[in-house]
């Protein structure tokens, strides 16, 4: 039977593999299994490499979740700790499948990309950044372009849509109340609400239903109080709001987690509440 560790049993782990000469690399993985998928915790220390498992789900995406709530309070617990190194990706893997090393490189692959004009293919490297053709071979290509059919109108497509669900596949966006008074902005805020790292967003409190309300800051218009309430979101999808925390003594709910009110939000305005 699998021994599952806690999260304090983790920090205390990568606690005592501090050293003051090399730094330490905490990785965050999930391993499928015939039948489950099994998150677990790497430890990459100079005294060596150890793997502990923290929890096991029957589907990824409860397996993706609870990684990714672990992921953010290691963040921020260690965020100011330059010996220790949190790894922002979460990788999976399947049973018996090696994790790839760490590198900070970027990523480069050979692929081909036919010009179906000039019947040529053309050898390119591919980086996160770029598609940079490198050399030029001529070759016949007997394929005929695809045309593609003429675009179904919005009412047609709502149409063809009909009764068919969307779950997201990293879960509704939520808000984490963090230490030093942070808010974390959890999972699809880009897609679902189309907030980028660096802007600007407003965010509100209501006391009576202890409730946060997320706007653009176009929605509040010449609102002044509202524009006031503006803040700048990181790249690690954090915001930092002293006042708000003081003003309503949010430090009470650090560690708990605001889910997103679909009913109750719309393209320029998201609720969040606790259940």
């Amino acid at each position: 039977m699998t021994a599952f560790h806690t999260y304090e049993q983790i920090t205390e782990l990568i606690n005592a593999s501090i050293t003051l000469t090399a730094r330490v690399t905490v990785r965050l993985h999930i391993v499928e299994h015939p039948g489950n998928f099994i998150f677990n915790v790497d430890i990459i220390a100079p005294s060596g490499n150890n793997t502990y498992p923290i929890s096991e789900s029957s589907e990824y995406g409860h397996a993706y979740a609870l990684a990714e709530d672990f992921y953010i309070r290691l963040a921020y617990l260690y965020e100011t700790n330059d010996l220790v190194r949190i790894f922002e990706e979460i990788k999976h893997e399947r049973a018996g499948e090696p994790l790839p090393p760490l590198s900070d490189k970027k990523k480069v692959e050979t692929i081909k990309v036919v010009n179906l004009d000039k019947s040529t293919t053309s050898d390119v490297e591919s980086t996160d950044n770029a598609t940079v053709p490198t050399k030029r071979k001529n070759n016949t290509v007997n394929s005929k372009p695809f045309v593609p059919k003429k675009r179904a109108s919005s009412s047609e497509i709502q149409e063809l849509l009909k009764g068919f669900d969307f779950p997201a596949t990293r879960g509704m966006p939520e808000i984490y109340i963090g230490k030093r008074n942070r808010l974390y902005l959890k999972g699809v805020f880009r897609s679902a609400l189309g907030i980028e790292p660096q802007s600007r967003i407003i965010i509100g409190y209501r006391p009576i239903d202890n409730a946060f309300a997320i706007v653009k800051p176009e929605a509040v218009g010449d609102n002044p109080e509202a524009q006031a309430a503006g803040y700048f979101v990181s790249l690690r999808y954090d915001v930092t709001a002293a006042k708000m925390f003081k003003q309503y003594n949010l430090d009470r709910y650090e560690g708990q987690t605001y889910y997103f009110d679909k009913a109750s939000s719309d393209a320029s305005v998201a609720i969040f509440r606790r259940y």
